[in-house]
């Protein structure tokens, strides 16, 4: 397995309300999407990777004060071989890296200043990522080629 292009992220949301919505008690959650495209057609050694993230703040008066997400997409030479859950964990990494970037960026001189992206972990995704092999396996990977 070897990536050949890195995609640059498609910001798809940034939505941060009135710094007076914050007032009260604030819950932070990061959800992380990945998935696997079938092989492409034109390239067929080849599929794509993508990784989507989305922080989101829900106020407990205001509900959703702040939202991001973005997705980052990555080709993949693979010769239509099944990858493995550390590869895919690497690119789930590198994803949720293009994102705390454009996050880190975009945040200066908000009032979410102080909000962070953490560095995911393979143990909290491996369950997560074997299913999305499996599934890309048995159900995608060849999708289109006949």
């Amino acid at each position: 397995m070897e990536i050949i292009q890195k995609y640059d992220i498609q910001v798809e949301e940034w939505i941060l309300e009135d710094f007076r919505k914050f007032e009260g008690e604030n819950q932070e959650n990061l959800f992380h999407e990945f998935g696997i495209s079938p092989q492409d057609p034109n390239d067929p050694n080849c599929c794509y990777f993508n990784v989507g993230i989305q922080k989101i703040i829900d106020n407990s008066k205001n509900g959703r004060v702040f939202s991001a997400k973005a997705t980052t997409t990555f080709k993949v030479k693979n010769n239509n071989q099944i990858p493995s859950v550390e590869f895919c964990f690497d690119i789930l990494d590198s994803g949720t890296f293009e994102f705390a970037k454009f996050f880190n960026s975009r945040k200066q001189n908000t009032y979410v200043f102080d909000k962070k992206i953490p560095i995911p972990q393979i143990e909290d995704f491996r369950k997560e990522l074997e299913n999305v092999i499996l599934y890309w396996d048995r159900n995608i990977k060849n999708t289109g080629l006949n």
